[in-house]
């Protein structure tokens, strides 16, 4: 009997407010199976799936599931389905348990690829349990805290609403200018190098003399400021 009342003192210390202990393993692993079918829900356009896991005083307040999915649909069918690359929950960050429920604070991790630029993004989900952690539902505060307050006013104010965290990055790769490569010109005996290229046709008065320089089609001249060869030797004409 000793022992018992000894046990008994020793919870009561541990557990002034008399809220019990809960299993985090299992009731994480709730909270993810439950994500997995509300963002299934969304993903795949399962209105009914989604609307199951959705925060249920949300859902009345948008005027009951069929106007709640009505919504949903719309706001959904603005983004191809193709653009779509990963919507699935994350990591569960924090759950806690009050007097009334449990709360939870899960990841939402998502990829969208739309207009030629990817979004990479983590935003943050409330989930709720009345059922001791076996049964959730969720909604997305924005991660604004005042939001999930004005959905759920009951909202603990232990529970931490994360930042959203977001990358943006251009799906095309910027493309490198790149200069065309001069026209060969067939081999004449007529015509000589000037600055590793190709010249233009000697003018038919061109006298014949390794000293003389032509230069970009105009007439023989001495050497222009940029680099020419010498007529090679006899000249052809």
């Amino acid at each position: 009997m000793r022992k018992t009342i000894i046990l008994v003192l020793v919870c009561l210390l541990l557990h002034p407010d008399g809220k019990t202990q809960f299993d985090t393993a299992y009731t994480k692993n709730r909270i993810r199976i439950c994500a997995d079918s509300f963002a299934m829900g969304y993903l795949t356009k399962n209105w009914p799936l989604y609307t199951r896991f959705s925060y249920p005083p949300l859902v009345a307040k948008m005027g009951g599931a069929a106007e709640f999915q009505s919504i949903i649909r719309d706001a959904r069918t603005q983004i191809p389905d193709s653009c779509w690359k990963k919507y699935e929950p994350g990591a569960v960050l924090q759950v806690l348990k009050t007097e009334g429920d449990m709360q939870a604070i899960i990841e939402l991790n998502s990829i969208l690829e739309y207009n030629d630029v990817r979004i990479t993004a983590t935003s943050h989900l409330v989930a709720e349990s009345w059922d001791a952690g076996y049964f959730w539902t969720f909604f997305d505060p924005l991660n604004d805290s005042t939001l999930a307050r004005f959905i759920k006013p009951d909202l603990s104010p232990s529970l931490h609403i994360p930042e959203r965290k977001e990358k943006m990055e251009p799906l095309k790769p910027s493309k490198s200018v790149q200069r065309p490569e001069p026209a060969a010109l067939p081999a004449s005996p007529n015509k000589f190098h000037y600055s590793g290229q190709a010249c233009s046709l000697l003018p038919a008065t061109c006298p014949c003399s390794p000293n003389k320089f032509h230069y970009s089609g105009q007439a023989c001249s001495l050497p222009p400021p940029a680099p020419c060869s010498l007529l090679p030797a006899p000249c052809f004409l």
